[in-house]
Parts: structure tokens; sequence; C-alpha cells
């Protein structure tokens, strides 16, 4: 008999095919809640998610990222990411910067 949890550890697979579809904001706060109550090294929970829904600060992040990926001298990660499709960042969208947004930084 195999339950739900090694199930799912058996059944998952690394999905590198994206929609333009934004996750609804129910879907994301489940996404970070499940975030929120990952195990950390001795438990210290230093964990800060951030959701990121603005798609011109997307762009922004997604630049300043391979810029810094670019200039590193060993270029492994650049060189991964160009063969990979060139995003750095998910084109998916997670935290409207500057509207009544909510960052979870801690449990509650």
């Amino acid at each position: 008999m195999v339950n739900d949890t090694i199930k799912s550890i058996m059944e998952r697979y690394s999905c590198r095919s994206f929609n333009d579809k934004m996750p609804s904001d129910e879907d994301l706060k489940i996404i970070s809640d499940g975030a929120l109550a990952a195990p950390s090294g001795m438990n210290r929970q230093l964990w800060r998610v951030i959701i990121v829904k603005n798609q011109e600060l997307m762009k922004d992040m997604q630049k300043e990222g391979m810029d810094i990926l670019a200039s590193m001298p060993d270029k492994t990660m650049y060189n991964r990411i160009m063969g990979r499709g060139r995003h750095f960042i998910l084109q998916c969208s997670l935290y409207d910067y500057g509207s009544n947004s909510k960052v979870r930084t801690s449990r509650s």
C-alpha cells in the first residue's frame, strides 16, 4: 500500500513548459503556504515568499539576473539558462508591485 505522500513523490516531474495564464490568488496563497511550511535547517524557518505579478518588474529582474550571470567568470549557469530559452525568471506572474499586494514573510 502506498500513501498519498509517497505517491506524490514517485509521480512528480519537472515542468519546463509554462503558459501565460496567471495563477489565481487562491492558488498563490496555497503555494506560498506550502513553501512556508517546508522544513528548514535546525527549524529556523527563515522563509521569505515574495510574489511578483508586474510584468515590467519581472522583465527588469530577468535582465538584471542575466547580466549578473553573464559577468561571472564561470559561465556554466548562464550557458545553461541560455540553452533552455533564456529565462532566468519564469514568465508567469506572481506579486503585483505597487498595488494592494501582500507579501508573506512569516507564518501567520
